[in-house]
């Protein structure tokens, strides 16, 4: 994914990141649009993605139908989404734009079916999806698993994520602080880890 110039997103898109994804995710206010971390990669391609949806003509796939509100939301951008990985279904911009839109919680998933088709990419860092899962663990609590230890181990990332998932279960990971979420404390990360990576006796 190439990163966006600084000064190419909308207006419209950053306003849009800033009150819809930055509020609840205060981290990314500190994370820089080409970064190598999780939240810098998620900020780039959400910034990239809002862009690209809000300078489409209105006349577009994405923007049908024409409902009355015409400014880049979070339906058009996942539309997006959709209309870029029918045409490529490995289109990296709308994977990590997609693990973004997951990291609010909406639903009960970190991302895993992009992470699944991303661990195949040069430098892809396993530590992506340990850290993706906590988060959205953090919002279900103990109602629904987010299921992070079946997809590691199914996709054999268990062992290069080990000192990650070692750092975060000993308190000791600084990369929970960046998140900057008061509720998300290193010793709530570490519960939640615990929950996402509980699998049932076979």
């Amino acid at each position: 994914m190439k990163p966006p110039h600084l000064g190419s997103a909308s207006t419209a898109a950053e306003e849009y990141f800033a009150r819809t994804f930055e509020e609840g995710l205060p981290g990314y206010r500190s994370r820089q649009v080409g970064g190598r971390d999780l939240l810098a990669m998620t900020k780039t391609a959400l910034l990239r993605a809002l862009t690209i949806t809000d300078e489409l003509p209105r006349t577009h796939w994405v923007w049908q139908p024409g409902y009355a509100i015409q400014t880049v939301n979070v339906r058009r951008l996942g539309d997006f989404c959709q209309f870029s990985l029918r045409e490529d279904p490995s289109d990296e911009l709308a994977l990590w734009a997609r693990i973004g839109m997951a990291l609010s919680g909406d639903h009960s998933e970190f991302g895993r079916d992009s992470f699944k088709i991303l661990r195949r990419r040069a430098g892809f860092d396993a530590a992506w999806p340990v850290y993706a899962a906590c988060f959205v663990q953090r919002i279900w609590a103990s109602s629904e698993q987010v299921r992070l230890g079946p997809f590691l181990r199914e996709s054999g990332l268990l062992e290069k994520a080990g000192a990650t998932i070692d750092a975060i279960r000993e308190r000791r990971d600084p990369y929970i602080d960046v998140f900057e979420v008061e509720e998300f404390t290193r010793e709530y990360a570490a519960e939640c880890l615990e929950i996402a990576l509980w699998e049932a006796p076979a």
